[in-house]
């Protein structure tokens, strides 16, 4: 169960104001949210080597290409870009 200091600690994580009483209902909703994770993690998968075959049902390409075939062009259009990527500004 998550506590109340470390309710306070993600609030101010988060530059969020909680009432204690948001904090408890929080607290709570948490603790449901963990319990269903705990459940996924003890889900047990024997063997993922067998995928089935995925296939797109909502588009199929008339043209389909090579994975990067565009890149270099959509780049060219980014006013910076490094190592194949767009490069935005960081925020934090």
């Amino acid at each position: 169960m998550i506590t109340h200091d470390e309710m306070k600690n993600l609030a101010m994580l988060a530059r969020i104001e909680m009432s204690d009483a948001e904090m408890d209902a929080m607290a709570h909703d948490f603790d449901s949210i963990l319990g269903y994770v705990d459940q996924i993690n003890q889900v047990v998968v024997d063997d993922t080597s067998e995928k089935p075959l995925q296939v797109n049902v909502t588009h199929t390409d008339v043209n389909p290409h090579a994975p990067g075939t565009y890149a270099d062009k959509l780049l060219a259009g980014a006013p910076d870009s490094q190592d194949g990527f767009y490069k935005v500004p960081k925020i934090l």
